[in-house]
């Protein structure tokens, strides 16, 4: 695993850990970039496997990787979670790979990057089977390797509803610090193109029109571009960044808010989209990729590339408490669909199919 426990992919790794039943042990492998480490997390212990120094002229992700290769211990089934890992697929061992995403292949990005992503990606075709978070990535494996959609089962992501789930609008906001009457858009996203943030940030100008005290709240770090985009769309007050130190905290952002909008042009799964609804709040999002799977008829799907649109979808839903309410009734039942044990345990059945358990 390349990503940390707190990221969507790592979630995602934990609760399988977590929930994945006897025989199979399993053991969470993080590549600690920040530290140089190969980490083993396992069921019962937590340690440090190999560092590495750091070598200026060679400090990157690729290098650092294939210097621990050689670290990872012998295993069964050796399941990496993001295609990114997949060039590390051991020739004559079992495998399996979780793709997310192959988004660098299909949205606009610089020719050496598709390069880049092409040999990280290159043992997709060697692993025993491939898993798709949505039929939207599978549709993208089965285009961009010429596989078929046959041999990839689409194993949705989960929610734990006993975690992210309804709690009372006003005590979030006091215990978070935020103004109590303020018509709130929650938005919880990379600054990365394809999550379309400057799209948003127009349509939060545009609401600002109707509602002269609307505020954005973003969960992720901002760019240099996109502060100045927000100083020139006379949003400063507009516009509040946020990060948050665990679970609860999150949580209690998206009973914040009055509705979470979601504007991105690609997404392999879109976790926050299932989190918001699973809490009860109503969900604007984009009509592309995989989205529209997990929000079924619970929200508003509006094309990504329709700032007026995705405005006046967002205005509808601040406008009237029914419908609100409504959409919130349906985002928590559709969230009913989306458990970590139907994850884990259609995850379990490809690692007996592999191993040949049972």
């Amino acid at each position: 695993m390349d990503l940390p426990r707190d990221s969507g992919a790592g979630r995602y790794a934990v609760e399988l850990q977590k929930r994945i039943a006897d025989p199979f042990v399993i053991d969470y492998l993080y590549f600690d970039y920040d530290q140089r480490a190969l980490v083993l997390e396992g069921q019962i212990e937590k340690r440090v496997l190999a560092k590495t120094s750091r070598f200026p002229a060679l400090d990157n992700k690729v290098w650092f990787w294939l210097r621990l290769k050689k670290h990872i211990p012998e295993y069964d089934l050796y399941h990496f979670i993001t295609p990114n890992l997949s060039f590390l697929v051991p020739k004559r061992k079992k495998s399996l790979v979780t793709c997310h995403d192959i988004a660098p292949l299909f949205i606009p990005t610089s020719f050496w990057e598709k390069r880049w992503r092409r040999y990280l990606y290159s043992g997709l075709k060697r692993a025993n089977a491939l898993i798709a978070d949505s039929a939207s990535t599978r549709r993208d494996l089965c285009r961009a390797y010429g596989l078929s959609e046959e041999k990839i089962p689409v194993i949705p992501l989960g929610v734990d509803r006993n975690v992210y789930r309804p709690l009372d609008r006003a005590t979030c906001r006091k215990e978070l610090g935020l103004p109590s009457k303020r018509k709130i858009v929650l938005n919880v996203a990379l600054e990365h193109w394809r999550k379309n943030i400057p799209g948003l940030l127009r349509a939060t100008a545009l609401l600002k029109e109707t509602f002269p005290d609307i505020l954005l709240i973003r969960v992720g770090a901002v760019s240099k571009a996109t502060l100045g985009m927000i100083a020139s769309l006379d949003l400063t007050n507009h516009v509040q960044y946020v990060s948050v130190s665990g679970e609860a905290e999150l949580v209690r952002l998206y009973n914040a808010a009055n509705v979470f909008a979601f504007p991105s042009f690609y997404e392999g799964f879109g976790l926050p989209v299932l989190e918001a609804m699973a809490c009860g709040t109503p969900v604007v999002a984009s009509n592309r990729a995989s989205v529209p799977e997990i929000v079924g008829d619970a929200g508003i799907l509006v094309d990504p590339e329709d700032v007026r649109g995705f405005s006046e979808a967002i205005k509808r839903v601040l406008s009237g408490p029914i419908f609100a309410k409504d959409l919130s009734i349906r985002g928590l039942d559709r969230a009913t669909r989306f458990g970590w044990e139907n994850t884990a345990k259609a995850t379990e059945s490809v690692y007996v199919r592999i191993l040949g358990h049972g």
